[in-house]
């Protein structure tokens, strides 16, 4: 709590002794002064409570929206390593298509090498055969084929010949057909390796980046819960601020009242369909429970609002005495009149206050005018019905229209 706070407490509890101290000894006009100066105190310090009223709803409004940025951020960092976790695994798969297309590529690339060893091979027989037949000369084959004691026999050896070379011929063509297979299957194999590359890059990238945002993240949220921490902070100190403030008005409010001429509790019901209505409008809200428009809770209303101009003339709903004619926390400037038997009625939120405490009214005589002031949406009229103290359904007690 600040010295300035502090100081203002023990100056209003001050105020308070030295106020009951006067009271219990003042007598006739000494007392009415005291009584009056005792409510200009109540009346600055109901002011007050309005304003800490206000910057607690600001340090609740803004507690609302820090709460729901760190919950973005919250959302965004759990997307973000989400999207981590998604991209590790897609790296770990094709780490592992990557092993299987650099096996596919190393079996190619050794079956090509195979493949080209047969050929040369084969290519070398061919050619050593070839060179033999051409070194023995024809003569020679011719010779071998001569030679022969049938026909079949000759047939045969020519057949055999050819087939020699026939065969060699054959195996070069099989081995080539499978040298191109080979190449295609190792072709296939070396594209389907840049393309697990690339993508491998880009996932790299997309993971260096989301490393990045959820590092920022992590220190964005940080900082978002210390600015929460601050405004509960802020937000617990007003309002013990305002417990304080509250309670300091029950006990003015009580201190003017002990001095306050005594009235009847017994309950009446010579008022019931018969006060006048204070101004004529919409009503806004009526009696009972509510959504507060301000604080947006559930609160329960104890009056009946009737929307008009600023400005409006207020009309006392019976005739009767003012009790109160004053700025109060939350109603604004207010007049509070006394009817007799526990009847009392209140008008607020007005702009202006025509009567003072301790004047007589009669029905339908104007006390103020219509406004927007105290803990309002826009310009009406509060009118709350009360017996013994406890707020009563206001149409019960209104002329019917």
């Amino acid at each position: 709590m600040t010295g300035m706070q502090k100081g203002k407490e023990r100056s209003i509890a001050a105020l308070l002794a030295a106020l009951l101290l006067a009271l219990c000894c003042a007598s006739g006009g000494a007392f009415a002064a005291m009584q009056t100066d005792t409510e200009k105190t109540l009346e600055q310090l109901l002011k007050e409570i309005d304003q800490t009223k206000v910057t607690v709803n600001k340090y609740k409004a803004e507690e609302k929206n820090a709460l729901k940025a760190l919950q973005q951020v919250e959302d965004d960092l759990e997307n973000t390593r989400y999207r981590i976790t998604k991209a590790e695994k897609d790296l770990k798969y094709l780490h592992a298509r990557l092993s299987a297309v650099e096996k596919e590529l190393t079996e190619a690339d050794r079956a090509l090498e195979e493949s080209q060893k047969d050929y040369e091979k084969t290519v070398k027989n061919l050619k050593q055969k070839l060179v033999a037949i051409y070194k023995a000369g024809s003569p020679k084959y011719m010779e071998m084929l001569f030679s022969s004691a049938s026909f079949s026999e000759f047939v045969g050896k020519a057949d055999y010949l050819r087939a020699m070379v026939e065969y060699d011929k054959d195996t070069l063509d099989v081995l080539k057909e499978e040298q191109a297979a080979i190449a295609d299957k190792s072709e296939t194999a070396e594209r389907k390796k840049n393309e697990l590359e690339a993508t491998k890059a880009g996932i790299s990238k997309l993971m260096a980046q989301l490393s990045s945002d959820e590092e920022s993240l992590t220190a964005k949220y940080g900082a978002r819960e210390k600015y929460l921490a601050q405004v509960q902070k802020e937000k617990v100190k007003w309002e013990k601020e305002l417990a304080e403030e509250e309670k300091q008005s029950r006990e003015l409010e009580a201190l003017i009242r002990s001095k306050q001429s005594g009235r009847s509790s017994a309950a009446s019901s010579k008022f019931l369909g018969r006060m006048l209505w204070p101004v004529s409008g919409r009503i806004s809200s009526e009696f009972g429970w509510r959504i507060h428009p301000i604080f947006k809770d559930r609160r329960f209303h104890a009056g009946m609002d009737i929307a008009v101009p600023t400005g409006t003339q207020v009309k006392a709903a019976a005739a009767g005495k003012v009790l109160d004619a004053r700025y109060i926390s939350g109603y604004g400037y207010t007049v509070i009149l006394d009817h007799g038997d526990g009847i009392t009625t209140l008008y607020g939120h007005n702009s202006k206050l025509d009567v003072r405490a301790g004047r007589a009214v009669k029905q339908g005589d104007t006390i103020s005018r219509a406004g927007s002031t105290g803990f309002s949406t826009g310009p009406h009229v509060h009118f709350e019905v009360r017996e013994d103290g406890v707020a009563k359904e206001p149409r019960d007690y209104l002329v019917r229209k």
